[in-house]
Parts: structure tokens; C-alpha cells; sequence
């Protein structure tokens, strides 16, 4: 019998403060079609701290970058976040594909 698994894999990221990120994610599927978002979220409320860009490298092969500009991180205090990205297939739902902590050192 298969097992089909809906769980996020998980990335934390370690930055100084103002730092700027650009990390390449690679799935290894196809997401052409797919729309993404990601973002910064406050471990504590869950509100939105920072968005986070998300760019297409090659679809075909499953590749997008995730960054955030140092002017945006300048605006992230120093402290313990957690952070996601979305995925939405052309006919599908939304859903959290990666996640993990985000912390902002000095």
C-alpha cells in the first residue's frame, strides 16, 4: 500500500539583522502552473512580520528562489520567527510545502 505524506518538509534559516537572503529551493517536480507565496510570521500571534519574495528559476524543474532584500530585513528585529512557503497548483489547493524558524540575530 502507498503512503502519501501532506507534510511540510522543514528549512530554518539563521541571518544577522538587515542581512539580505536569497536561497534556491530545488522540489525535483514540475510546478509550472503552481503559484507561490512566503513569509515571516511572529511565532507568538502568527501575524505577518515580513513577506518574502518568491521567484521562479526553472518551473519545469521545480526550482524557485526565496529572499528577502536587506532593506526589508532591517525591518525584522532581532528574534525568533517562523516562516512558510505556500504552494497552489493550477487546480488544487493551497498548501504549506516548507516551513521552519527564522531567526534574526545581531
Amino acid at each position: 500500500m502507498a503512503t502519501v505524506s501532506a507534510t511540510p518538509g522543514t528549512l530554518n534559516v539563521i541571518v544577522k539583522q538587515g542581512q539580505a537572503v536569497s536561497q534556491l529551493l530545488d522540489f525535483s517536480i514540475s510546478l509550472v502552473g503552481y503559484t507561490f507565496s512566503a513569509e515571516i510570521v511572529s511565532a507568538v500571534t502568527y501575524a505577518t512580520v515580513s513577506a518574502l519574495t518568491v521567484t521562479a528559476v526553472d518551473l519545469a524543474t521545480g526550482q524557485v528562489n526565496v529572499g528577502l532584500s536587506a532593506a526589508s530585513a532591517a525591518n525584522v528585529a532581532a528574534g525568533t520567527y517562523l516562516w512558510r512557503l505556500v504552494w497552489t497548483p493550477a487546480a488544487g489547493n493551497a498548501r504549506t510545502a516548507l516551513e521552519g524558524i527564522w531567526e534574526v540575530t545581531r
